[in-house]
C-alpha cells in the first residue's frame, strides 16, 4: 500500500466520517437522500464526507447532528454519547448570557459570596411572589417606555376629562410618574417583603 493509499484510508478512518457512515447506514438514509436536506446539489459533496476526504462547514455540520437526532459533539468525537444533550436555552427560552451566567454562578458556589447567591436566585424563583414581581416590573418596563402625545394631552377631550376626574379626587398622571409611583410602592415592597421572608428562614 502506497502512502496515497495509507493517507486515504487515515481519512476514511476519522471519527467524523466513520460516524456519519454509520449513521446513514443504520437509518438506511442515502447520500442523495442527505445531500438534499442539506441543500447540495449533488452527493458528491456527502460522499466526500463519508470517506474523509472533505469535511463540511459548521452550519453543515449541525444540520447533519439534527437529522440524525444526535449531538454535534458525537459527530465530531468529543463523546461516545449520540444523544443530543439538553439546551437550557431552548427548554426554558433564556437568551444565552442569561444561561451562562447561571452556569457560571453555579461553577462559583464555593467560592464567598457566590455560595449564598445561588441559594438566593433559588428561593425567588421558587417563591410565590415572584411571578407577581416580575409582572409589576414589567409592567414598570411599558410605563416607562410610553411617550407622551402632547397633541391628545392639549386637547379638549383630554382636558375635560382630566377635569370630570379632579372634581372626584382622581389625578390623571403620566407614564413616568406612574412608573416611578409603580416602583416606589409596589415593586420596592413587594421585594423587600420577599428578602425579610428569606432572612426570617435563614435566621438572620
Amino acid at each position: 500500500m502506497d502512502s496515497t493509499e495509507i493517507n486515504l484510508q487515515k481519512d476514511y478512518d476519522k471519527v467524523f466520517p466513520s460516524r456519519l457512515r454509520r449513521l446513514m447506514d443504520d437509518a438506511h438514509i442515502s447520500q442523495q437522500k442527505l445531500a438534499d436536506y442539506l441543500g447540495l446539489k449533488n452527493r458528491q459533496s456527502v460522499a466526500g464526507y463519508c470517506n474523509g476526504r472533505s469535511t463540511p462547514d459548521l452550519e453543515s455540520v449541525v444540520k447533519i447532528a439534527s437529522f440524525f437526532s444526535v449531538s454535534t459533539d458525537y459527530l465530531l468525537g468529543a463523546t461516545d454519547d449520540p444523544s443530543p444533550a439538553p439546551s437550557a436555552v431552548d427548554d426554558l427560552g433564556l437568551s444565552p448570557k442569561a444561561v451562562q451566567y447561571l452556569r457560571t454562578l453555579h461553577e462559583l458556589t464555593q467560592i464567598p459570596p457566590y455560595d449564598t447567591r445561588i441559594f438566593l436566585l433559588s428561593y425567588l424563583l421558587e417563591n410565590s411572589q415572584f411571578d407577581l414581581m416580575l409582572a409589576l416590573c414589567e409592567r414598570y418596563v411599558k410605563l416607562i417606555r410610553t411617550t407622551p402625545d402632547p397633541a391628545f394631552e392639549g386637547s379638549a377631550d383630554y382636558i375635560a376629562c382630566a377635569d370630570a376626574l379632579k372634581k372626584h379626587g382622581f389625578v390623571i398622571s403620566p407614564p413616568d410618574i406612574q412608573a416611578n409611583a409603580l416602583f416606589g410602592e409596589q415593586i420596592t415592597n413587594l421585594l423587600r417583603t420577599v428578602l425579610d421572608e428569606r432572612a426570617e428562614h435563614t435566621g438572620g
